[in-house]
């Protein structure tokens, strides 16, 4: 990916292989991941756009966005950033 984010994309990538187990706490989730997403999902749009259709988890990162849209979660027994991460790991590993 031709991205000023590509070091921090290939930590994140290397992350994502490395929890293929889904071996992982929500709370270690969002500790390994979050500070890569937030980055991600604070772009602006266009930014954005060019990340989720450019980078290989950007369909899954689409798809945890729109379940995770208006402080909407899949999982509600853990905070936000906890059920964000951990679905977008679901996606990435079904």
């Amino acid at each position: 990916m031709n991205n000023p984010f590509s070091v921090e994309f290939d930590k994140l990538n290397s992350e994502i292989t490395n929890l293929a187990n889904l071996n992982i706490t929500t709370t270690q989730a969002k500790e390994i991941l979050y500070p890569y997403l937030e980055q991600i999902i604070n772009l602006s749009d266009e930014e954005k756009f060019h990340i989720l259709k450019e980078w290989k988890y950007g369909n899954e990162l689409e798809l945890t966005i729109k379940n995770h849209s208006n402080n909407e979660q899949c999982n509600h027994n853990v905070s936000w950033e906890e059920s964000f991460c951990m679905t977008f790991l679901l996606f990435v590993h079904h």
